[in-house]
Formats: C-alpha cells, sequence, structure tokens
C-alpha cells in the first residue's frame, strides 16, 4: 500500500513539474526561435501537445492562461488570451 502512495506522489509530481516547465520552454522557444534546428523543434511542439489541447479546453484556459504570461508577456495578455498580432 504504500508504495501505491509513493508511485502516486511521484507521478503528481512529474505531471505538476511537466505542466509548469512550458512557461520557460515558452520562453526559450520564442527568444531562440531562429537558432532553434526544426526537428527539435517539432519534437518540443509534439512532447508539449497535450499542454495546448488542456489550454484549449474551457476548464483549463484560465488557469494556463494566467501562468504564461510570468514568462511570455508578448504572447499572452493578463487576461489569458494570445494576443494575436
Amino acid at each position: 500500500m504504500d508504495l501505491f502512495w509513493l508511485s502516486l506522489c511521484w507521478l503528481s509530481l512529474i505531471l505538476v513539474v511537466y505542466v509548469l516547465s512550458i512557461g520557460p520552454v515558452l520562453k526559450f522557444t520564442t527568444k531562440y526561435r531562429s537558432s532553434i534546428p526544426i526537428p527539435v523543434m517539432v519534437s518540443i511542439v509534439s512532447f508539449y501537445n497535450p499542454i495546448k489541447w488542456a489550454y484549449e479546453t474551457p476548464l483549463l484556459h484560465k488557469p494556463l492562461g494566467l501562468y504564461y504570461p510570468l514568462w511570455v508577456p508578448n504572447l499572452i495578455d493578463s487576461k489569458g488570451n494570445v494576443i494575436e498580432k
């Protein structure tokens, strides 16, 4: 039983780190977009595709939208919506 709870805690921690890591990755990729090789960029986009899907759902749009401007305020406004250029 203890192994179950320990595994559940680790899985939760990994999930939280995965979701929170999108901020630094967005900042890095927008800053160095021209110097990142295309295969690496494709890998990054496909790895974070579930978070993009979660951002597009109404339930998680607001929480993720409030987190993104901390890292990329030029791409996401303070209400959590994408800034159109």
